[in-house]
């Protein structure tokens, strides 16, 4: 897999699956911007990764936002990567709205703007979720907007074709926060006995971007949690 004399937006590449994504891109050969909120993450994200990375403040909520990066910036690919999820099933109308704003319309303002840039074997891969189809307490939010960005993928791969657009459905990551408690109750759960590393997802996210005959179509990286 090569990504040398290509250019991939990121957005939310600061840190987490975005940031891993960045990371393999640039050591396959390619150059990334990286597009997201937080200042300071984002600045020390551009400085880790070298001199291919270059940064560029977004806030992907806002459609003219995303629409000027696209103009201020040529890609090849684009990943999507942010994710704004309350927990619990009584949350607040604001609470719902804020996470479709986020992952369910940033991730088609997106599109929307790359589709005036990326070359036809350009490609699109947005972050999703197992909890769209594996329901689980306090996570309604995350099931029902994740629902959405896998319908938004099939509708968007066939109305921008012959651009590709595919999603990555992780389960459990390995992120900032967890505790070891959590990550050896996570892994009894699965039957490969291990959580992910956001490197496992970015693998995943590199191979939708670079397979030219997968489009439409959603990659469940695991571990095996619906078998069980």
């Amino acid at each position: 897999m090569t990504f040398t004399d290509t250019q991939t937006i990121v957005i939310g590449g600061s840190s987490g699956i975005g940031y891993a994504t960045a990371e393999q891109i640039i050591d396959s050969g390619g150059d990334v911007v990286i597009a997201a909120r937080d200042d300071d993450r984002r600045q020390e994200a551009a400085n880790t990764l070298g001199p291919n990375a270059t940064e560029h403040p977004l806030d992907i909520t806002v459609r003219a936002d995303v629409k000027s990066l696209f103009t201020e910036f040529d890609a090849d690919y684009l990943v999507c990567t942010p994710a704004h999820i309350p927990t619990g099933f009584d949350i607040s109308e604001a609470q719902l709205r804020k996470a479709f704003d986020v992952k369910f319309f940033g991730y088609y303002y997106a599109a929307e703007a790359a589709r005036d840039v990326l070359p036809e074997d350009g490609a699109i891969v947005f972050l999703s979720g197992e909890s769209s189809v594996d329901p689980q307490p306090d996570y309604f939010a995350s099931g029902v907007v994740n629902a959405a960005v896998e319908c938004l993928t099939r509708y968007l791969a066939v109305e921008y074709a012959p651009v590709r657009i595919s999603a990555v459905s992780p389960k459990i990551v390995d992120t900032v926060g967890m505790t070891a408690e959590m990550r050896e109750q996570a892994a009894e759960d699965i039957p490969i006995g291990q959580i992910a590393d956001p490197a496992d997802i970015a693998d995943a996210v590199c191979f939708m971007l670079q397979n030219p005959n997968v489009t439409g179509e959603v990659l469940r990286s695991n571990g095996g949690a619906r078998l069980v």
